[in-house]
C-alpha cells in the first residue's frame, strides 16, 4: 500500500519531515584491532578441537552532518571493547572438506553510542553485556592447495540477535 505525500507516492514508515526525503553526506575514521590465542586439541582420527581467547577493539569518531532540510546532528565517538571465549569442532569429512560447529560467549564491556539534535541528547544506546553464538560451516580446503571455500551460517542470543550468514574465498600466493 503506497500514501500520498503532498503528491509524492511514498511507502509507508519511508524517511520523510513534512513531505521532504531527509538525506547527509558525512565521512570519518574507523579502525579496529583484533588480538587472541588459541589451543587445538586431537579429537579422533579425522577431528579437531580448537578452543580460543579473543579481544576485539574497534572506534568510529564522531562526526557533524546537516540534513538537506538544514537540521544539525551531531553523531559522537562509538567504541567497542569485548571479549570472547569459545571452542570450535572441525570434523574432516574427506581430504578436500571438513564441516564444523562452535559455541562461543562474548561480553561486551563498552558499545555505546551518542548523538545530539540541534543540542539535545539523543536516547544512546549500548550494547554492554553478554551474548552467545552458535556457528555452523562447511570448508572446501584440499591440503597443499592455495584455494579454499567456506561457508557459515552464525546465530547470536543476548544482547546481539540475530543470523548471520557469509562466504569466503581464499587463494594463497
Amino acid at each position: 500500500k503506497l500514501t500520498g505525500v503532498e503528491g509524492e507516492q511514498r511507502a509507508p514508515g519511508s524517511p520523510s519531515a513534512m513531505g521532504t526525503t531527509s538525506t547527509y553526506d558525512s565521512s570519518n575514521s574507523y579502525y579496529a584491532a583484533h588480538f587472541g590465542i588459541g589451543k587445538e586439541f586431537d579429537a579422533g582420527a579425522k577431528a579437531k578441537l580448537n578452543t580460543y581467547l579473543r579481544y576485539f577493539y574497534s572506534r568510529q569518531t564522531g562526526t557533524d552532518a546537516t540534513l538537506n532540510s538544514g537540521e544539525e546532528y551531531n553523531f559522537g565517538d562509538v567504541a567497542s571493547s569485548r571479549v570472547r571465549v569459545g571452542a570450535t569442532y572441525t570434523h574432516r569429512d574427506s581430504e578436500k572438506s571438513e564441516l564444523y560447529a562452535g559455541l562461543a560467549c562474548e561480553y561486551e564491556f563498552d558499545g555505546s553510542a551518542g548523538a545530539s539534535f540541534q543540542g539535545f541528547d539523543t536516547p544512546s544506546p549500548s550494547l554492554r553485556g553478554a551474548s552467545y553464538m552458535l556457528e555452523l560451516g562447511y570448508r572446501f580446503a584440499p591440503k597443499g592447495s592455495r584455494l579454499s571455500y567456506d561457508l557459515h551460517l552464525r546465530g547470536w542470543q543476548g544482547k546481539r540477535q540475530g543470523i548471520t550468514g557469509g562466504g569466503q574465498i581464499n587463494w594463497a600466493f
